[in-house]
């Protein structure tokens, strides 16, 4: 529930907390079948891994929503904008945070690594598969052209701009290529 007020306040659009909430179940979701797989019994330990990995899930996902949400235009223009724009910085986010924890995966003791390392690994891993790929890809699916906040920025934008050339040409006509004044 606080996944999806915090979307909702983020991307100030109904679509864009629900893209938000269901990816960052999926990226759970997705996180315990891969555990299972390596014989990582859940209990309190994982939950709490998990629980903390939550805000990763999060950060891999709405960075391209948000994005999205403040383009103007089709969909696809709008999606291949927002990837263009954090796709660097999610690739950083994900490295930053493996960087911060691969220490873990060289614990002497194979529980850390189990139960730490592994866990914030496929946090990462998957995180950033889903954020980069399945993101976009549900964007052009069901992002809709009607949920932009980009407009009202477009229009102020032009606003500021047009003020700032006014006011440009009044200081200084001449570096403005105004030189009738």
């Amino acid at each position: 529930v606080s996944v999806a007020f915090v979307a909702l306040l983020a991307t100030a659009s109904l679509r864009g907390a629900v893209v938000i909430v269901i990816m960052t179940g999926v990226v759970l979701a997705q996180v315990m079948g891969l555990l299972a797989l390596c014989d990582v019994q859940f209990s309190a330990i994982p939950a709490v891994s998990l629980l903390m990995s939550i805000g990763m899930s999060i950060d891999f996902c709405a960075h391209t929503v948000v994005s999205f949400q403040f383009e103007v235009g089709e969909k696809s223009h709008r999606v291949r904008k927002a990837v263009a724009h954090t796709f660097f910085p999610v690739v950083q986010a994900g490295v930053s945070s493996l960087m911060g924890f691969l220490m873990l995966g060289f614990s002497p003791f194979p529980f850390v690594v189990k139960y730490f390392f592994l866990i914030y690994l496929f946090v990462v891993t998957v995180g950033l598969f889903n954020g980069l790929l399945v993101v976009p890809a549900l964007l052009l699916a069901i992002g809709g052209s009607d949920d932009t906040i980009g407009q009202g920025c477009a229009e102020i934008r032009t606003q500021r701009s047009t003020i700032a050339r006014a006011s440009m040409a009044t200081i200084a006509p001449s570096k403005c290529g105004n030189d009738d004044a």
